[in-house]
């Protein structure tokens, strides 16, 4: 009895492991709470999210090889209507190899020069690592997260229009 003992503890461990693992790589899901991230300005300095817990945000995190969808032209051309929250962009350079960090930066320097957008960069899913969502690999990513740090919108790609509909409710019901 006393062999078996540890035996079973070793075995009881290692059942354990898979489910440990899965949490660890566990995608965030709708109302999970996150944590204030760094990210980079356009300067590549680095800095905390904006607003994350003072205010509502909308984050769009982009990847400079897929930089928009259709619902982000759309968006574009029809700004939405919501003091509360706060919007702007994070692109994922790690997802863009074969295009230059620094050119990106300068893209990104000039339509904020241009427009007055907010946007910053990610130079090693900073993003996508802290807040556990998954491959955003060629995908135009979608997150709200409330002013305490709730997630209550996360879409990847061009939504559909049943996430269009619940984008618009989430993003006036704040």
């Amino acid at each position: 009895m006393k062999r078996l003992k540890p035996c079973i503890l070793l075995l009881l461990g290692l059942l354990s492991l898979p489910l440990q693992a899965e949490e660890k790589g566990r995608i965030s899901r709708l109302g999970d709470r996150l944590k204030n991230v760094e990210i980079r300005n356009a300067k590549n300095e680095p800095m905390m999210l904006p607003g994350f817990g003072k205010q509502p945000i909308l984050i769009f995190y982009a990847d400079p090889d897929h930089p928009a969808c259709d619902f982000t032209d759309y968006l574009e051309d029809h700004q939405l209507n919501q003091p509360k929250l706060l919007a702007y962009g994070v692109i994922n350079l790690k997802d863009a190899p074969l295009i230059p960090n620094a050119i990106v930066r300068a893209i990104a320097r000039a339509k904020i020069r241009k427009t007055g957008a907010s946007i910053y960069t990610d130079p090693d899913r900073l993003l996508s690592k802290g807040w556990n969502l998954g491959d955003c690999n060629n995908k135009f990513v979608f997150l709200i997260v409330d002013t305490d740090g709730t997630l209550l919108y996360f879409s990847k790609g061009e939504p559909t229009k049943e996430q269009i509909k619940e984008f618009y409710r989430v993003v006036y019901s704040l």
